[in-house]
């Protein structure tokens, strides 16, 4: 069975107008979206539909409307509906996915999110933003960085306003704290002069700000910052031990299990799953989700 990848590039609006020193967002970012599962399809909720002739279109339509996953109907199905593609504003696990002979599942998420500590539950896709997971166990800066990456991610992006809004809704959720805080993706950068974001992009190229009342406060040992159940930010000494918003990237399927057709999908030549991957050697900026 191929491996079906589909780049779709996205457009997005340059943030930066500041001088020629600043990092430039680029114009256009290739998105790949993984054929995850044949003869399978997701019951999650569908935020748009449309018939279109092959399934590089149906991907392009699912950039279109921030989707990050799609089902496809392919050609030769029994059935006939009015729309063959589906667009779905978040993942499904592969063995959430129900078995359907006549459409693929394809996702941006090359793989199930889990680690020997870490599994997919712990996850919480937000539509239209990404995966995300809250570290609830306290740990400095750094520890929190590494744990992140280690689960094939980073400290969350903040730096728009459905990202704060959005991560802050979650930190009241899953938190306990009477003052529920946590690490996320930007700090001050060695020179004391710029906040930087996880892909190393200078806050001056962005035009959101969130800070809370009478922040940034600058001190020498505040330089992370950290965002509040309110949807603050604020800056924190780095060795404050705190929870942290993990984002984890969307990276493409290095193995391919096959699996033996069976008599309920006989329709299906190649039934299988794309599972497991690896996101080295990528950039942090080419794994980002859209902001």
């Amino acid at each position: 069975m191929k491996l079906s990848l589909y780049f779709v590039v996205v457009t997005f609006a340059k943030f930066c107008l500041c001088d020629q020193d600043c990092f430039q967002i680029r114009d256009a970012i290739s998105r790949p979206f993984h054929k995850i599962k044949n003869c399978a399809q997701s019951i999650r909720p569908t935020i748009a539909k449309v018939r279109v002739r092959t399934v590089a279109q149906c991907a392009e339509y699912a950039v279109k409307k921030r989707g990050f996953a799609f089902n496809w109907q392919r050609k030769g199905s029994r059935s006939k509906p009015e729309a063959n593609c589906e667009i779905l504003d978040c993942l499904t696990s592969p063995s959430s996915l129900i078995d359907d002979s006549d459409f693929d599942y394809h996702s941006i998420y090359g793989r199930s999110i889990h680690s020997k500590r870490h599994t997919f539950s712990v996850g919480v896709c937000v539509g239209g933003l990404g995966v995300f997971t809250i570290l609830e166990k306290k740990m400095n800066y750094t520890s929190a960085v590494e744990t992140c990456q280690s689960l094939g991610g980073d400290l969350a992006n903040i730096a728009s306003s459905s990202r704060t809004r959005e991560l802050s809704k979650l930190l009241n959720e899953k938190l306990t704290d009477w003052y529920k805080v946590a690490y996320v993706g930007l700090y001050i950068d060695a020179d004391g002069t710029s906040f930087i974001t996880p892909e190393g992009v200078s806050l001056d190229c962005f035009t959101f700000r969130a800070w809370g009342p009478g922040q940034p406060r600058f001190k020498n040992t505040q330089r992370c910052v950290v965002l509040d159940s309110n949807g603050f930010w604020k800056l924190f000494n780095c060795s404050t031990p705190l929870a942290a918003v993990c984002e984890i990237f969307p990276v493409p399927p290095s193995v391919l299990c096959a699996l033996t057709a069976t008599k309920e999908n006989l329709t299906c030549l190649h039934q299988g799953h794309l599972t497991q991957c690896s996101a080295k050697n990528m950039s942090r900026l080419s794994r980002s989700t859209v902001l």
